[in-house]
């Protein structure tokens, strides 16, 4: 069974008038201080628009990544307790996930594609990862 987030992306989205880079900036320097061994991992210049916080371990597991089109973030459960409540705080809709490729998510085609600024094609919305969402919209 799947989560449909369609509704988590439209209240982000309500809010990306004063999201963006800025805004995500803040965000990693909050979550710096509670996490300072996490590198960031964000290639602003070559217009990456997910910023991803990956766990201090060598397996660099994704420990969270927010995006920079709306207040977005996808939280891996080990680290939802430390994160949830930062983000939150940040006005970013928090989504946990288990594992950022198991097959979990539904969405409206629609409410991404007025979220996000491009979405690439070739994902079934009807059931996909956070990876997915990740790649179509990076």
């Amino acid at each position: 069974m799947t989560q449909d987030i369609s509704e988590t992306i439209r209240a982000a989205a309500k809010r990306k008038a004063s999201w963006g880079k800025p805004a995500v900036r803040r965000v990693l320097d909050a979550v710096a201080a509670i996490l300072p061994e996490s590198p960031i991992d964000w290639d602003t210049g070559a217009g990456e628009r997910w910023a991803s916080i990956l766990d201090k371990n060598p397996e660099t597991k994704v420990a969270a990544f927010v995006s920079v089109d709306i207040p977005l973030a996808f939280v891996d459960e080990d680290f939802a307790k430390e994160l949830g409540p930062v983000l939150r705080e940040q006005g970013i809709e928090v989504l946990v996930l288990r594992d950022i490729y198991e097959l979990t998510y539904s969405a409206d085609p629609t409410a991404l594609s007025e979220a996000f600024r491009s979405v690439a094609s070739g994902v079934d919305w009807t059931n996909f990862c956070a990876q997915d969402l990740w790649w179509a919209t990076i």
